[in-house]
């Protein structure tokens, strides 16, 4: 891999994580590996394999005791600034601007190409609704060290 990811590993995110606003504030009292070393949290929730992430059940939504995804219908109006980590292709998840990082239940990974003003490459996006649309919201399952 390169030297600018943690172990060179890209699946661990850059080397030296983004301090310029507005990522000083979203990763407050992010870490970045939950207290393992590399080799451990890559044991954990990385799929060998592919070189990739194990997905979390449920496509990482939280389950009711049925089991089903808590889900809640909610409009987003006009106006209304969302954000998103990873890639414009991959990434699934919309969440409310300004959500920290530590919140997502992202891996690690999501944040590499940050300085990117090239929004097909950047890794992070915020977009303003511009038309009121009804939204399926679910709530994130703990997953990657992260809260969710």
């Amino acid at each position: 891999e390169s030297e600018e990811y943690l172990c060179g590993d890209s699946r661990l995110g850059p080397k030296e994580l983004p301090t310029s606003p507005p990522f000083a504030t979203l990763l407050s009292g992010y870490e970045r590996l939950g207290g393992m070393c590399p080799s451990e949290f890559l044991k954990k929730w990385g799929d060998g394999d592919f070189y990739t992430f194990i997905d979390p059940p449920a496509d990482g939504f939280q389950l009711s005791t049925r089991p089903k995804p808590i889900a809640d219908d909610q409009v987003l109006e006009r106006g209304m600034p969302v954000d998103a980590f990873g890639g414009v292709y991959s990434s699934n998840y919309l969440s409310p601007a300004g959500t920290p990082f530590a919140l997502r239940a992202v891996p690690p990974s999501d944040l590499n190409d940050t300085t990117s003003d090239d929004v097909t490459v950047s890794s992070y996006r915020v977009y303003r609704v511009e038309y009121p649309f009804v939204a399926m919201t679910r709530p994130r399952v703990a997953f990657f060290w992260s809260a969710g």
